[in-house]
Formats: structure tokens, sequence, C-alpha cells
């Protein structure tokens, strides 16, 4: 995807056409690194092979993303916290 210049990018991979080329390409799977994968001489590299319209509706295509940073304070928000918390046990805080 970076080769087409953009420097975003999003694609619908819910219901590729059928018989095209692209289909096809996905379809039959391709190497992806997992988001937090590191390596490991237990795990390996953390590559799967995957056709992608079979695990997620879409993809996206940052060309340029930088680390986050801490706060001044180096700790998440009270209120961000909270929230999670509420999400997570599903109960008001």
């Amino acid at each position: 995807m970076a080769e087409t210049g953009l420097n975003y990018a999003a694609l619908n991979l819910h219901d590729p056409p059928k018989d095209s080329l692209v289909a096809r390409w996905f379809n039959e799977g391709q190497l992806t690194r997992n988001i937090g994968s590191v390596y490991t001489e237990l795990y390996g590299t953390g590559f799967s092979k995957l056709a992608l319209p079979k695990v997620y509706d879409g993809l996206f295509f940052v060309a340029n993303s930088s680390a986050s940073h801490l706060n001044k304070s180096g700790q998440r928000s009270p209120v961000q916290y909270l929230l999670l918390l509420q999400i997570l046990t599903s109960k008001k805080v």
C-alpha cells in the first residue's frame, strides 16, 4: 500500500469481489505480524499466514507513525482509568 503514495488508506475486506485477483491474493493468506508481537527463540518472529478477509473486516494503512509519549505525570489520567474499569467490569464506578 505504501507504493500508492497515499498517507492513509482503508480497504473494506468484508465483502470483496469473489473472482477478482485482489480477492484471491487476500484469501490465499499473507504473512502478517500480529500487533504486540515480539521475537523470542521459543516462538519465533510472530508472523502468521492469514486469509485476512476471514479474520478482519478491514485493513487500515498509515504511512508514518511514531511512538507514544508519556504525559507530564507519567501516569494514566484517572478519568480514563475509571472509564476503562467501568467498561471492563460492566459496572458503574
